[in-house]
């Protein structure tokens, strides 16, 4: 069958030795119209980080999220002396966590460089 991209982005990631975490969009009403949203994706990252962390199986930690809600995780997995890179669009990132990261990664700047195979 015909993979979407995002699944040949994935596989391509976890090829590369990355640990992948991705949640199904669910549909929730809101009035007359309905939209898809993530849900869980962000206790599910906090979780892999902080344990694996916790278990010493990486040196950098890359987190492709400008939210906020992760400045605690990433404050933590560094006081357990790891690296925390974050990968975000300019426009998305949040202040403070761009500056808790030991290295930012503009998504803006590198994203004609990134491509899927076909």
């Amino acid at each position: 069958p015909n993979k979407k991209p995002s699944e040949k982005f994935y596989e391509a990631l976890q090829l590369q030795g990355f640990e992948v975490t991705a949640r199904p969009l669910r549909s929730r009403e809101l009035g007359k119209e309905g939209y898809r949203i993530e849900k869980g994706v962000d206790v599910a990252l906090v979780t892999k980080m902080l344990s694996h962390a916790f278990r010493n199986t990486f040196d950098v930690a890359i987190l492709v999220s400008g939210d906020l809600d992760y400045a605690e995780a990433v404050k933590v997995v560094k006081e357990l002396g790891k690296r925390v890179e974050i990968a975000a669009f300019k426009g998305s990132i949040e202040r403070e966590l761009k500056f808790l990261a030991d290295r930012f990664i503009a998504l803006d700047d590198i994203a004609d460089n990134i491509q899927l195979e076909r």
